[in-house]
């Protein structure tokens, strides 16, 4: 297969929601499960209260809210979820909260049994055959040794119990304080195996044994992979085949299982495991990724990713084709795309900007430009632009091709005109990171009212500046400018 046959672009696509999401602010320490096509997420607000459940319909891409509050969310795949709450002026120990889908509706089980007391997320909490384990998180309360045990809570019989387990917990130090946890990681359920991915354990050598509470021992980042058995209650360390093939050790991750595969997604890479072959691959980047904040949470559907967390616009739901992702490769032997800009033996569209072409590709500028949308659906296979000079462009192009990460010109001219480029062009990604960065100052002033100052976002900026430097201001514009700025 030739080079132009194989050439694909894969782009995330950032969800439109018909209906808006009613929390107000970030979602934090969001996770999910899926049931019939919708996506059900649990968090906290930005003050640490537990919010109640978010629905979201993947057909109507509308969200609905549930009404129940809680965290940790599992479900039986049908019609049941259950989530953990912790009650106030209570022992800190898990109440299991059960929500039916088919009547909306929600009860508190009357369990008997120790329960497991509060533990810093993110933890595990999994639902199998009429019955929910769960381990994992970091302790929270002085003295507290269980940071190692699993917890079964038999749903019929509704009592918790502490499961004797053979093999060893995935710890620094098993079944002590504090050492005893691990936390951050990753959970998957693949037929009657629990998976834990990556995540941070207690370095043993720095824990002052006389004061036994998270601020006085330090962690690390973990990329190992464990199995608990659900059939035979024993813990088992997977071992990679080859060393070519490992993963960067990571925390606060998100993971999620189709049949013999797992997928992790951690900033802004995806990472695909093969339980039979016992090797990793990662997707060569996508395109358009989202910049999200602090911890997400991810389900597939269909051969789609669906990825939920927190970005400068607040709470967002993104998308991904992974069957029209381009490639897999072993561990961190990945290309990037940035290969492909000025490539001509794969390109399919020619820009002209007077002497000077750039080659490009048709996906890309369509889902990055507005204006170069319009005209390539039109067939178009040349675009001349004589509105600004070629290097400006070919900066701007490139930018594409590195999902918008390259540094922006440093030259205030070049910069500006970049700038200006991106808004006509409809870039939004670049237009944004212009305005996020450009300080007005008397060096700039001028320039910038001149070149971008058509900008509403901009005009403000260079307004706000004027009326605090008002005598700088009045030696650097024109009278005209000034008083125009002023009107």
């Amino acid at each position: 297969m030739s080079e132009e046959e194989k050439m694909r672009f894969s782009f995330w696509k950032k969800l439109e929601f018909k209906s808006g999401l009613l929390h107000a602010g970030e979602i934090l320490e969001p996770e999910s499960v899926l049931v019939n096509g919708r996506i059900f997420i649990t968090g906290k607000s930005s003050s640490g209260q537990v919010l109640n459940m978010q629905e979201y319909r993947l057909e109507t891409m509308t969200w609905e809210t549930c009404p129940v509050q809680g965290q940790h969310p599992t479900t039986d795949g049908n019609s049941l979820i259950y989530i953990l709450a912790v009650p106030e002026n209570s022992d800190f120990r898990y109440q299991v909260i059960e929500y039916s889908l088919e009547n909306n509706s929600f009860q508190t089980l009357n369990t008997t049994g120790i329960a497991p007391k509060q533990r810093k997320p993110p933890l595990s909490c999994v639902w199998h055959s009429s019955a929910l384990y769960f381990f994992g998180g970091l302790q929270i309360y002085r003295g507290d040794a269980t940071g190692s045990f699993v917890y079964k809570l038999d749903l019929e019989s509704k009592e918790w119990n502490n499961i004797d387990y053979t093999g060893t917990f995935p710890a620094t130090v098993p079944h002590a304080p504090i050492t005893g946890c691990r936390s951050g990681h990753s959970t998957a359920r693949v037929g009657s195996s629990i998976y834990i991915f990556g995540g941070t354990m207690v370095e043993d050598s720095l824990l002052n044994p006389e004061c036994l509470t998270s601020s006085v021992f330090d962690s690390f980042m973990t990329n190992d992979l464990h199995e608990y058995d659900l059939l035979h209650d024993r813990w088992n360390k997977i071992n990679y085949k080859t060393v070519a093939c490992m993963v960067p050790a990571m925390s606060l991750h998100s993971m999620v299982s189709s049949s013999q595969l797992m997928y992790v997604y951690s900033e802004e890479k995806i990472y695909r495991y093969e339980l039979q072959g016992q090797n990793w691959h990662k997707l060569k980047k996508s395109l358009k990724s989202p910049k999200l904040r602090g911890q997400s949470t991810m389900q597939l559907v269909d051969k789609h990713l669906y990825l939920f967390g927190n970005t400068e616009d607040g709470p967002s739901m993104f998308k991904l084709n992974l069957e029209k992702a381009w490639l897999w490769v072993p561990g961190d032997a990945m290309a990037d795309y940035s290969n492909f800009f000025n490539h001509q033996a794969t390109s399919d569209v020619l820009i002209k900007i007077s002497e000077n072409k750039i080659f490009a590709h048709r996906k890309v500028l369509c889902k990055f430009s507005t204006l170069l949308k319009r005209q390539l659906t039109r067939g178009i296979k040349t675009i001349s632009i004589s509105e600004f000079p070629a290097q400006v462009i070919h900066a701007l192009i490139e930018q594409l091709y590195s999902d918008c990460t390259l540094e922006l010109p440093r030259d205030t001219l070049t910069f500006l005109q970049l700038f200006r480029a991106s808004h006509w062009l409809g870039i939004r990604e670049i237009e944004m990171r212009c305005l996020k960065v450009l300080n007005i100052s008397s060096t700039n002033l001028r320039q910038a009212l001149e070149l971008v100052g058509d900008i509403d976002a901009v005009r403000m900026k260079c307004l706000e500046y004027v009326k605090g430097h008002l005598r700088e201001a009045s030696m650097t514009l024109a009278p005209d400018q000034l008083s125009g700025l002023l009107k």
